[in-house]
């Protein structure tokens, strides 16, 4: 079977929401037309397969969609490039792919970018390795790019386990703390033989040059004692670990696999997206697990620009639009 990473984008209650073939239709008015492209196909320009789309707008206007390209085969790790098509003409057309960032050998994904309003510079977070986060920047509208930098001792605590940006766009605020730039992170830690795994976000006050961890997303009850024991424990790795980590923390050469292939794992929200709403309040949609604490999607809240959210709950709203196991994302309008 050929595997085709299609980006369908349809105008939702003022939202622009993408999921990966599977489109929410407006429930108060007529269905909006829809217009698809096929941006990646598997088993072309060197790659086995495509994975993890994320679409961006840039201040200009162009278009650019990332994606991983995964070299060898399906699988989360492993050789995995971090690949580019740009629009100049709302998506009618498309450039040449381009690679953002390879590494033989090695997992680069999970895009997250984000455009600093400001300047007009797109930044865009990834993950090497599924454990450690960087950053490249690109002042001309996605045509060149810097080397990445290591962010990792900023914002990833020392237990965590697998961590993965977005993968979903991150956004600029406008009102609250205007000009923030807060990206949608998850993570997995391990209690016991027990694996969690839980949304956060990161951000950052000048630009991009400097990066916070904001606090993971409370979970609910189902998971409480989990949780009380996790607060604990990152509390304590905050106090003690994150503020001397070495600048370029040690990574394995293996990349590791997910923690949702442990038998015992809890999904208390896991790849997610973000969107501000007006006022400045920002929602957090995450995927939960159908055998985790969350069988459906769920949303969270946060007033504070992404340091704090509010209790992890099902969001029955949006099930139809992607489900447990798939990612996807929603972008304000205007």
């Amino acid at each position: 079977m050929t595997r085709i990473l299609r980006f369908t984008l349809a105008l939702v209650a003022g939202l622009f929401v993408l999921c990966p073939r599977a489109v929410a239709e407006p429930t108060t008015q007529a269905p909006q037309p829809v217009a698809t492209i096929d941006l990646f196909r598997a088993g072309s320009e060197g790659f086995h397969t495509f994975r993890i789309p994320v679409l961006l707008a840039s201040k200009r206007g162009t278009l650019l969609a990332f994606c991983e390209g995964r070299r060898d085969g399906i699988a989360d790790h492993g050789t995995i490039f971090l690949l580019l098509k740009r629009s100049f003409d709302q998506g009618r057309t498309w450039q040449p792919v381009q690679i953002v960032w390879r590494e033989e050998g090695r997992t680069s994904g999970n895009p997250a970018p984000v455009v600093d309003d400001a300047t007009g510079r797109i930044l865009l977070l990834f993950c090497r390795n599924n454990n450690s986060v960087y950053l490249a920047a690109s002042d001309d509208d996605g045509a060149s790019w810097n080397k990445p930098r290591n962010l990792t001792r900023d914002v990833r605590l020392p237990d965590w386990e697998w961590y993965a940006t977005g993968p979903s766009p991150g956004v600029c605020l406008r009102e609250g703390k205007p000009g923030r730039l807060v990206v949608p992170c998850n993570h997995s830690a391990r209690l016991g033989d027990t694996v969690a795994g839980r949304a956060h976000a990161i951000y950052s006050d000048d630009g991009g040059e400097t990066w916070r961890l904001g606090q993971p997303v409370p979970v609910p009850d189902l998971a409480k004692e989990f949780a009380t024991e996790m607060a604990r424990a990152e509390a304590r790795h905050r106090r003690d670990a994150l503020g001397t980590a070495a600048a370029e923390p040690a990574e394995p050469d293996t990349t590791p696999h997910s923690a949702a292939r442990a038998e015992k794992t809890i999904f208390a929200g896991n790849e997610a997206a973000i969107v501000e709403l007006p006022g400045g309040l920002i929602m957090m949609n995450t995927r939960g697990s159908a055998r985790g604490a969350l069988p459906q999607r769920a949303v969270s809240f946060s007033r504070d620009g992404g340091e704090t959210w509010t209790l992890l709950r099902h969001d029955a709203a949006v099930a139809h639009c992607s489900g447990p196991k798939r990612a996807s994302s929603a972008l304000r309008s205007n």
